[in-house]
């Protein structure tokens, strides 16, 4: 790790100035105390992404062929070329992660406040700003695998009063995960203020509809149009993503009567879904519906 003429390392300088920009601008908005910093990387030349491929790959390989080639008895010829090719793949792939580390940028940081979050962009002049109360919308969009939704945020979009921001997921070569430590910090400060309002309106008789998913007092209406009676469920599973507690849901399951099949709810990409989620876990139980696995907010 490189060390500058103060003694402190690359990652400890570019700590120092996001905390100072962080405070400079908490100071400007009155966004109270900064609780965490996390950034949007982009791998110039997707370097960092090659390397963990050619990584990975020989060691795959180094593994198959010491059972398939090196061990058993066979040609030695064969056993060297294999030998240098693993090799030079792993060279290969060590070199692409130490320029790719040397060449990846920022595009966005995202400072969460005890009052509020702001995120910073390379290509634009001013922050986006938004304190906690100002926030109206949370829009969460889960990961997909072969087309599956789970149940770890990919994006995060956060809007108010004229002012939106959002948050994207980090490839798999950077640890940190912006959409989902987004989501995160927006759950836990406006789940308490954001989900009453929905339960009110409910047990008020009205109806609660967002993204194509329907709440009332009969029943519940998913976004392809099915329509599922209380009296008709049987039990209901929450699933909330992983991370920092309290960690927002993003998935509920269910039975109704006479079937094995579970059927699911996905609060992917229904504004505020992750607050809607508290409204039909209290009208289930309010009919009489068990449901496991949920944490109040």
């Amino acid at each position: 790790m490189a060390v500058g003429q103060d003694g402190l390392s690359k990652a400890d300088r570019r700590r120092a100035q996001e905390l100072e920009l962080a405070g400079r601008i908490g100071g400007q908005f009155g966004l109270g105390t900064i609780d965490e910093v996390v950034r949007h990387w982009r791998d110039r030349g997707c370097l960092l992404g090659i390397g963990n491929a050619l990584g990975v790959g020989a060691l795959v390989w180094g593994i198959g062929g010491l059972f398939l080639i090196v061990l058993p008895r066979g040609d030695q010829l064969t056993k060297e070329v294999f030998g240098v090719i693993i090799g030079v793949v792993l060279v290969l792939g060590v070199l692409l992660l130490l320029l790719g580390e040397r060449f990846k940028v920022v595009d966005d940081w995202y400072f969460l406040y005890s009052g509020g979050v702001a995120q910073v962009a390379r290509r634009e002049p001013e922050p986006r700003v938004l304190r906690w109360p100002d926030v109206e919308t949370v829009t969460v969009t889960v990961e997909t695998e072969d087309g599956e939704l789970k149940t770890e945020v990919a994006i995060c979009v956060v809007s108010g009063p004229g002012t939106e921001m959002t948050a994207h997921l980090n490839s798999d070569a950077f640890d940190e995960a912006p959409g989902r430590t987004v989501a995160a910090a927006a759950y836990r400060n406006l789940a308490l203020r954001l989900v009453p309002p929905l339960i009110q309106a409910w047990e008020s008789g009205e109806p609660v509809t967002a993204g194509g998913l329907s709440v009332d007092q009969e029943g519940i209406t998913v976004p392809a149009g099915t329509r599922h009676a209380w009296s008709e469920i049987t039990t209901m599973t929450v699933e909330y993503a992983s991370g920092r507690d309290p960690a927002p849901i993003t998935l509920i399951k269910f039975r109704r009567a006479g079937t094995d099949r579970n059927y699911r709810i996905s609060l992917s990409g229904i504004p505020n879904g992750i607050f809607l989620a508290h409204l039909i876990v209290h009208a289930a139980t309010g009919h009489g519906v068990q449901v496991d696995g949920y944490r109040r907010p």
